[in-house]
């Protein structure tokens, strides 16, 4: 199961949204964050926020861990939840395709993935790159195939200029900041404001 957020901050503002993470989280040992950023200091500082969150909605895990792929190998079933965090695409696609073992995981596991932002789309099978968020990765870059369909992220409440979607070749689903998508065996659920655009 994947859940998909443009701004995790503002979808658990989402009373409803929280409700539906608080039951697919009904195992809370361990989170994985995976981070976006080469600064050590900078995810902790995003870990801990995240965890804010998750505690002021009442979501507690017990343990929360930094993914760092310099540490020994960490046992990757023991975690209940893996969080994708947002931030730079590029750094964290480059560091899940240098963890072969991570990424096996990641797209076999059953445990909830939760994907902000750049996280979201990592998750997918094929990323698409809006040029206004200015990564260094193309469309077409690989993510770990969780999902085949597209998204993009921070998209304006009002559509008004569709030319950047104009090839797309798979259905795009696009998410306003506080918007969410709950993906899984197929079905979706969807929270605040998501366009769709089809192929």
């Amino acid at each position: 199961m994947e859940i998909l957020v443009s701004d995790f901050f503002k979808s658990m503002e989402d009373q409803l949204f929280v409700e539906a993470l608080a039951e697919i989280l009904a195992v809370r040992n361990r989170v994985l964050f995976i981070p976006t950023s080469k600064d050590v200091q900078q995810s902790m500082k995003y870990l801990e926020k995240t965890m804010n969150a998750f505690q002021a909605a009442n979501i507690f895990f017990e343990e929360a861990v930094l993914y760092d792929n310099t540490d020994e190998k960490l046992d990757f079933t023991s975690f209940s939840c893996v969080f994708l965090m947002g931030g730079s695409l590029t750094n964290q696609n480059e560091l899940l395709h240098n963890d072969s073992e991570l990424t096996a995981f990641l797209k076999k596991t059953e445990i909830p993935l939760i994907g902000f932002s750049a996280g979201a789309l990592n998750l997918g099978e094929t990323i698409f790159i809006n040029p206004d968020h200015q990564e260094e990765l193309t469309t077409g870059a690989k993510g770990i195939g969780r999902y085949d369909f597209l998204i993009d992220v921070h998209v304006a409440h009002e559509l008004k200029d569709t030319k950047v979607y104009a090839e797309i070749e798979k259905d795009l689903f696009l998410l306003t900041d506080g918007a969410g998508l709950i993906h899984d065996n197929q079905q979706m659920t969807f929270f605040g404001k998501v366009f769709l655009l089809k192929s």
